[in-house]
């Protein structure tokens, strides 16, 4: 999933959360379709937002573990 999310393949990313899943994005409604991941995941491609390195993620300038 990160090599498919650092590759920014949206599509490739959101098939490997199960099909029940439920993925609370910020300042929006929960997302409990493959399609609402679709779309609440666009977001996270946005330019200088979501940086993968390694075993890290970056979002909006807070670095964490993952």
């Amino acid at each position: 999933m990160s090599k498919a999310a650092a590759a920014k393949d949206l599509d490739k990313t959101v098939s490997y959360y199960a099909d029940d899943a439920i993925v609370l994005p910020p300042n929006a409604p929960a997302a409990t379709t493959k399609e609402q991941l679709r779309v609440s995941g666009k977001a996270y491609y946005e330019p200088g937002l979501l940086e993968l390195d390694g075993d890290q993620v970056e979002v909006r300038g807070r670095r964490s573990a993952y």
